[in-house]
């Protein structure tokens, strides 16, 4: 997923503001939307209709997990951004699918060397935790993941209901990532993962019966 740019003294609002004016310009739309859904389209004609980082901002409104995370940075912008991912879901639903955007993704990472920063996660270790005196008592997770090398991607502590909502929202951001590639990547490319997926799919599946079960101890 492209992330949403606000260098270049950009604020975000004056995107938003920029992203809005597109998508209240009722040719411009016609024109991009007919550029995207045009399998021949290349990233060079598609940013002649639409500026980079206004195009990195639809696409993050468009995905519901980006969306949120920008709402609950800019709360002052969330009526904004609601309106603009309203209108990019209505004008633009082939967006993600565009066979103009990983290409103009990926040029701009290898730009910005954002591919030296790829770091193969290696593992995710945990401390439980409890606030408070017994027997009233709040639990809280310290959830560290590890890169391969033994480096610190992520060290946070975390009570339940926000671990929860991050294994959703993993699994909510592969699910799109997944539907934006169908038409665009070749199978061989993901081969691994593919033929890996009904497995873990099956094991997550029951780590969620566990975990409901291992839940329902907790109702006496």
């Amino acid at each position: 997923m492209l992330e949403v740019d606000s260098s270049d003294d950009r604020s975000l609002r004056s995107i938003v503001d920029e992203l809005l004016a597109v998508l209240t310009d009722d040719v411009r739309v016609a024109a991009v939307s007919a550029l995207i859904s045009d399998p021949t389209s290349t990233p060079a004609r598609l940013l002649e209709l639409i500026p980079p980082h206004v195009l990195r901002l639809a696409m993050a409104t468009a995905s519901q997990p980006h969306f949120q995370s920008l709402v609950d940075s800019y709360p002052d912008l969330a009526e904004r951004l609601a309106t603009a991912r309203r209108l990019v879901l209505a004008s633009f639903p082939g967006l993600a699918l565009s066979s103009a955007i990983p290409a103009t993704g990926l040029a701009e990472s290898q730009d910005q060397g954002a591919n030296d920063s790829l770091r193969n996660l290696g593992a995710v270790s945990h401390a439980k935790v409890w606030l408070g005196e017994p027997p009233v008592l709040a639990p809280v997770v310290q959830l560290v993941v590890t890169d391969d090398a033994g480096g610190r991607v992520f060290d946070q502590v975390i009570d339940w209901t926000d671990l929860l909502f991050l294994a959703e929202s993993t699994l909510t951001v592969l699910k799109e990532s997944i539907d934006a590639g169908a038409t665009l990547v070749q199978p061989e490319i993901v081969r691994e993962f593919l033929d890996s997926l009904p497995d873990e799919a099956g094991k997550i599946t029951v780590l969620l019966q566990e975990l409901v079960d291992a839940a329902a101890a907790y109702d006496r």
